[in-house]
């Protein structure tokens, strides 16, 4: 990734790895009401399996109460009493399956099959050592 502040002008990004393949997305909206459905983006439940998105954090801007949840593909919000009607934005941070991998948790894997893994991953990083 290209890094002003690397000597080298790039720099490295990690991937969080995890018991599951999952996919997250973060959106961010602006709610009026004290109940409020949001749509979430067709393209990300496509590619996540059926049911397995949720709310995984809703934090808002103000100091407000406020709850999410998943309900028929959309987001249900909820906002806690408030001394105005200032709008709130939130940003809400979803986490799904990956479609395809329901119900595959820490998966066996064959010694060649974590040496390959391996192998693939420090091929991008030529002279590495283990």
């Amino acid at each position: 990734m290209p890094a002003s502040w690397c000597p080298t002008g790039y720099t490295a990004l990690f991937i969080a790895e995890m018991p599951e393949v999952r996919f997250d997305d973060v959106m961010t909206a602006t709610v009026t009401d004290r109940e409020t459905l949001l749509a979430i983006d067709p393209k990300y439940l496509e590619v996540c399996e059926p049911g397995s998105v949720q709310v995984c954090g809703c934090v808002p801007d103000l100091p407000v109460l406020v709850g999410a949840t998943v309900v028929d593909g959309q987001i249900r919000v909820r906002i806690g009493a408030r001394d105005d009607d200032q709008p709130v934005t939130l940003t809400i941070r979803l986490t799904g399956i990956r479609k395809g991998f329901h119900g595959q948790r820490f998966p066996d894997r064959t010694e060649a099959q974590f040496v390959a893994n391996e192998a693939f991953i420090r091929s991008a990083y030529p002279g590495a050592t283990k």
